[in-house]
């Protein structure tokens, strides 16, 4: 071989590797990303919002979609359940485009009493019905793996001395539903906080202690991280509150997907009724109501909410969007909510259960996401009933609502860039369809 010819060869080798690692280099910086989407039916059947919803993914480099199912649960005699999808043709043919456009698409649910021991036939009926219908589908219209978003945290017990029991009934569920997943060669997703990495949150489980965001990755083959800030930078912005799933991520040779918010939800009211010292709370639930309540995120038809203090646990409901504090049965609701407990708390021969309104006045003032507080009583038929109220707002750093899309893409591409080069960094997730399209537009 002559000369010339060796070095044109070797010159063609050395450009080959350069074109080569240039184009890696270039697939690590411009990853996909996902989008939540939990409006479904309207896909389904309406064939323009399908065509418009597809564009809008490949406009903005949406390549997987968490996309809501519509399903409905039938309790079997034995205690399970069984799971049936609707839209099923419907469903084949948006998994087929999302194929042809090159979208994966991941079955979501989820709700925080999915968590709980008794109501785990629920999420376990909803991976295999995923399964049955991959199964039943053609290659080009399945669904690429599960993703749950459960949030137990935001059930009233998650304030309690009893969350580790939660926390371990939480990864209970996810190991049973990870296996069923991966053998129906499903990926296995769920979603978790950024802030549940610290040793407050480590916990116990098959013989090894960690905090509970690493037991689920470990659990997971990828895991969303709720990195709600609209900010990339700074010891609170969105690289810093991701760096530790990502690092312990990469360690345990799995993969996270960075979520960030664009909705906003409106302020509600709260009421709160109840005080219980918190060491009379474990004792009095083995009381069914109080139980119930505290594993509930809702009392009758509205929500409640539940404040750790030190001494104390408070707890108080929402006011329906439907109705006003005004209204008499708004205020014999909130009556109803206190005797559950106040009648218990008496037949254990105590003193009457109050409102401790100076820790409840100390425990809000420690959080910026309660403004306005009041106290204040009214009448009603059965009795007087004395409250605190004050109006729960989502802070503005949440959300990156109320952004127009140049200023969201500065701040997410300094989150692309920063995590670019990691093994375990999936992308960007964007919570959710409707909000972000939305500031798309603004």
């Amino acid at each position: 071989m002559s000369k010339k010819i060796l070095i044109c060869v070797l010159t063609l080798i050395i450009l080959g590797v350069f074109m080569f690692e240039q184009s890696v280099a270039m697939e690590k910086s411009e990853k996909g990303r996902a989008m939540w989407v939990w409006h479904t039916p309207p896909l389904m059947v309406n064939e323009n919002q399908r065509k418009e919803f597809f564009d809008f993914c490949i406009n903005k480099n949406i390549k997987t979609i968490f996309l809501q199912l519509v399903i409905s649960y039938k309790k079997q005699e034995n205690g399970n359940y069984i799971g049936e999808l609707s839209y099923e043709d419907k469903l084949r043919a948006f998994l087929k485009e999302a194929t042809k456009r090159k979208i994966d698409v991941y079955a979501l649910d989820g709700a925080p009493e999915f968590a709980l021991r008794e109501n785990h036939p629920i999420p376990v009926c909803i991976v295999e019905a995923v399964k049955r219908f991959n199964n039943a589908s053609k290659e080009d219209e399945i669904f690429c793996g599960i993703h749950f978003d459960v949030e137990p945290y935001l059930l009233p017990v998650f304030q309690t001395s009893m969350r580790n029991n939660l926390f371990l009934q939480f990864l209970e569920m996810n190991k049973k539903c990870s296996k069923i997943a991966h053998e129906a060669k499903l990926i296995y997703s769920v979603d978790m906080p950024f802030w549940m990495d610290t040793d407050e949150f480590t916990i116990e489980f098959e013989g090894k202690s960690k905090p509970l965001t690493f037991h689920v990755i470990d659990i997971c083959d990828n895991v969303g991280i709720m990195a709600y800030r609209n900010f990339a930078s700074g010891e609170d912005g969105i690289i810093n509150c991701a760096q530790k799933e990502i690092e312990y991520a990469e360690s345990a040779k799995k993969e996270v997907y960075i979520g960030v918010e664009t909705f906003k939800y409106d302020t509600k009211e709260v009421f709160f009724v109840v005080s219980i010292p918190k060491y009379k709370l474990e004792e009095l639930s083995h009381n069914k109501n109080i139980n119930d309540m505290l594993y509930a995120r809702k009392f009758k038809y509205t929500k409640i909410l539940c404040l750790g203090s030190e001494n104390f646990v408070h707890l108080g409901i929402f006011v329906p969007d439907n109705a006003s504090p005004d209204e008499v049965r708004f205020k014999n609701l909130l009556l109803e909510f206190k005797k559950t407990f106040s009648d218990t708390y008496d037949n254990n021969g105590d003193t009457k259960i109050t409102l401790e309104k100076e820790d409840l006045l100390f425990t809000l003032g420690t959080n910026p996401e309660y403004e306005d507080y009041k106290e204040d009583k009214f009448e009603t038929e059965s009795g007087n009933i004395e409250y605190a109220s004050v109006k729960h707002v989502m802070l503005a750093k949440i959300t990156f609502f109320g952004f127009n899309e140049e200023n969201f893409e500065k701040e997410i591409k300094l989150v692309e860039k920063a995590y670019k080069d990691s093994d375990a960094f999936l992308g960007i997730a964007i919570h959710y369809h409707r909000s972000y399209k939305d500031l798309t537009n603004r």
